[in-house]
């Protein structure tokens, strides 16, 4: 027996979105299923909407709390993993065994968009490094009296 809620068939279509969003976040399983949902490849936005629920309200409710945010945050973590491999599976596989290529610009389309959705979701794992821009200039105090390296390079002597 499953003891995960299905809040489809719990409550009635006749109940207004702020009477559901009260039966959601009072039920001590909702972060369970909110977590498996996300794990599964939906949105918060998408799960609100198949609860009939205000999507701002019940988003609000999860990033409000540190824990539930949280559980969110670990959740997008596992999904950026998932994502990754699905991304390494689809690009091992898009030469076929007859040596013709299968469909590359769309497994293509989908491993870059997977990888940039995973950078965004685990910015810590996948993001890698940026750069806040500048004019590319680097600038190094020579107290040593070192040669320089020429090329775009300030130099401070002090």
């Amino acid at each position: 027996m499953n003891d995960i809620i299905d809040y489809d068939v719990l409550m009635p279509d006749h109940m207004a979105k702020m009477q559901r969003l009260q039966v959601v976040v009072d039920d001590p399983m909702t972060m369970e299923i909110v977590i498996q949902r996300v794990l599964d490849g939906e949105s918060l936005k998408a799960i609100a909407r198949s609860w009939k629920l205000p999507v701002t309200r019940f988003i609000k409710w999860i990033s409000d709390d540190e824990k539930r945010l949280a559980e969110y945050e670990g959740a997008l973590r596992i999904r950026a993993d998932e994502l990754v491999y699905e991304a390494v599976e689809r690009a091992e596989g898009v030469v076929g065994p007859d040596g013709e290529l299968s469909e590359v610009a769309r497994d293509k389309l989908v491993i870059d968009t997977n990888l940039k959705v995973a950078a965004m979701w685990d910015k810590q794992k996948y993001g890698g490094e940026k750069t806040t821009g500048g004019a590319g200039i680097n600038i190094i105090i020579n107290r040593s009296g070192a040669e320089i390296p020429e090329g775009n390079t300030v130099v401070i002597d002090g």
